[in-house]
């Protein structure tokens, strides 16, 4: 019987990210004839965790290290290093900054000579601006040193968009040789499914977006997806026409945003519908889908829209969003950082439902990219790869 492939995913917890999307999607489609696929998590548990059925098997690092607060940063390398050498892994790919680090030393701590990608899910020029985005220790060693250990200590750095594999490239020294590009997946029968599920909420019912269009945005209330640009350019939408805002998400700016919305004399056309574990719904039901941030990586919020064809304004952001929708194609694209033309493309998406739907629809044709199927097996692909080092590097030792 030939030995499977052991692979290695390494995420920090289960919550309703993007990311951790993208690993529940390559659990359930991964090829196990050929490959043994495992979680490494810090933790078993966030909002997303119940989605994670328990033949999606783990292994936890804060199980095998101890409970020392102000030191676990540190301890989980340890901790990974632990669960490299129980699970004797052949590849490993993890998704995330501290993940992407930890992995690094983790493996010189545990001996093994094992494949390790490393990714990048942001645009990272972007995202190293973001005061929200990194921060504490970590984020002052992150700044200063992630360049070097992706191309001295990894042997792949795994990008999910052309924007982003060009500015790691070219702006952060990183071995064009090393970058390899795969798309985000999206589950889109999954959603397909979801989106079916009914939304007890007048503003969505069919007579109300007839009187009123309701436009709908999806995310965390951070600085990077900038919903107070949203609302400045949804009072300029309201001083032209009706329409309603409805917003799904949570984060540490809703009181913030509630007060702006109040003071623009816009809060009766404004609905925070916090989180919702199946926002699909809500985009089946909606006129058109805005994102309006500062930067990405790939949104699978985009991806999701397209496959329910729903009409899209997105701003120009780096990265994901310009390749997405096709130069503008699959979807309206304005500027970064302008209220004014946030709204002039919502206005002409609202005035040109035609020429909207018919983005939507050139978008829709385009969605292969994102199927499962072929990401994963694009995934199963450089696990091969990484396995295929490892073994290398183990002969030569």
């Amino acid at each position: 019987m030939t030995t499977k492939i052991r692979v290695m995913l390494c995420v920090p917890n289960l919550e309703d990210l993007g990311v951790q999307h993208d690993v529940r999607c390559l659990m359930k489609y991964w090829d196990r004839t050929e490959f043994e696929p495992v979680m490494l998590l810090h933790k078993r548990e966030g909002a997303f965790a119940d989605q994670f059925p328990p033949e999606y098997a783990s292994i936890e690092t804060d199980r095998l290290i101890p409970d020392i607060p102000r030191a676990r940063v540190l301890l989980r390398i340890a901790g990974y290093a632990r669960a490299f050498r129980q699970f004797k892994p052949d590849a490993v790919i993890s998704f995330v900054p501290y993940s992407n680090l930890a992995s690094v030393w983790g493996r010189k701590l545990s001996g093994l000579k094992f494949g390790l990608a490393v990714s990048e899910h942001a645009h990272v020029t972007a995202s190293l601006r973001d005061p929200e985005s990194f921060s504490g220790a970590f984020g002052w060693y992150y700044r200063r040193h992630f360049a070097s250990i992706y191309n001295e200590r990894a042997d792949l750095v795994k990008c999910i968009a052309d924007e982003s594999r060009r500015d790691l490239i070219e702006h952060h020294g990183i071995h064009a040789e090393r970058v390899q590009l795969i798309y985000n997946p999206v589950d889109m029968e999954e959603v397909a499914k979801l989106s079916r599920d009914p939304v007890d909420d007048p503003w969505f019912s069919e007579e109300e977006r007839a009187k009123r269009p309701l436009i709908l945005n999806v995310g965390r209330l951070s600085r990077q997806k900038r919903q107070d640009l949203l609302l400045e350019a949804f009072a300029i939408v309201r001083r032209q026409r009706p329409a309603r805002l409805a917003i799904v998400g949570r984060g540490i700016h809703l009181e913030k945003l509630r007060a702006q919305a109040r003071t623009l004399g816009i809060e009766d056309d404004v609905r925070f519908l916090g989180f919702q574990r199946n926002p699909w719904r809500y985009m089946a039901r909606a006129t058109m889908l805005v994102m309006s941030s500062e930067w990405e990586g790939l949104p699978c919020v985009l991806t999701e829209a397209m496959s329910l064809r729903l009409p899209i304004v997105s701003t120009r952001c780096p990265s994901g969003p310009t390749e997405m929708l096709l130069e503008g194609k699959g979807g309206l694209l304005v500027p970064v950082d302008d209220a004014a033309a946030l709204a002039a493309g919502l206005l002409d998406a609202l005035d040109h439902p035609d020429a909207a739907r018919a983005r939507a629809e050139a978008a829709y044709a385009q969605l292969d990219r994102f199927r499962p199927e072929p990401v994963t097996r694009q995934y199963e692909a450089l696990a091969r790869k990484l396995a295929i080092f490892g073994s290398a590097r183990t002969r030569v030792d």
